[in-house]
Formats: structure tokens, C-alpha cells, sequence
């Protein structure tokens, strides 16, 4: 299977699983997500167990599937910086992308 058809399975794959959804609750954090060398500063729309759902203009991410890197900006509560997480991107909307939460051991 060439990369492309990979990603295309992985896609429906992913749209199939998340028909049931978590509850969703509204928050909006300044977040970093990176991915290869780019790196944009995003707000999130709403955060639940699986994962949080960014604003973002379509294109200005990597294709769903990617796996990117995540960090809250600025300093947590106590002064430490917070961690940086990996997420898998598993939808597309006109206003953003949802994000799925990725467990490193597995990649």
C-alpha cells in the first residue's frame, strides 16, 4: 500500500472510531503545534479525554493522519513549562482540526 492509500485507510479508520465522542467541554488555550521545521500558534476550541478540537484556517496544517507535536504556551501554575504532547490530526472542519490525543509508546 503506497503512503498515500495508508493515509486515506487511516483516515476513514479514525472517522469511524470517533463516532462516539467524549464529552466535549469549551476552553480556549494558547497552544504551539509543531510538526517537521513549522511551528504556528493556535487557539484551542474545546478539550475533552480524547483530545481538543483547534482553530485553524483549512491548509495551514498537515494533512489528518500527521502526528504533531503540542505545548501549551507560557508557564504553568507552579512556574514549570508545561509538556509537550503528541497528537495525531483525525478531522478536518472549515474552522479547525480535531486532535487526538497519542500514546508515544505506540509510535
Amino acid at each position: 500500500m503506497v503512503p498515500d492509500q495508508k493515509r486515506r485507510v487511516l483516515h476513514y479508520t479514525m472517522r469511524k472510531l470517533h463516532v462516539k465522542r467524549a464529552e466535549r467541554l469549551p476552553a480556549a488555550f494558547k497552544v504551539e503545534m509543531s510538526w517537521q521545521e513549522i511551528v504556528a500558534q493556535l487557539l484551542t476550541r474545546d478539550i475533552s479525554d480524547t483530545g481538543i478540537f483547534l482553530a485553524a484556517e483549512r491548509g495551514s496544517y498537515p494533512p489528518v493522519g500527521t502526528v504533531v507535536k503540542v505545548r501549551l504556551q507560557g508557564n504553568l501554575g507552579c512556574g514549570e513549562e508545561p509538556p509537550t504532547l503528541s497528537m495525531r490530526i483525525v478531522r478536518e472542519a472549515d474552522d479547525g482540526i480535531g486532535l487526538m490525543f497519542v500514546d508515544e509508546r505506540d509510535e
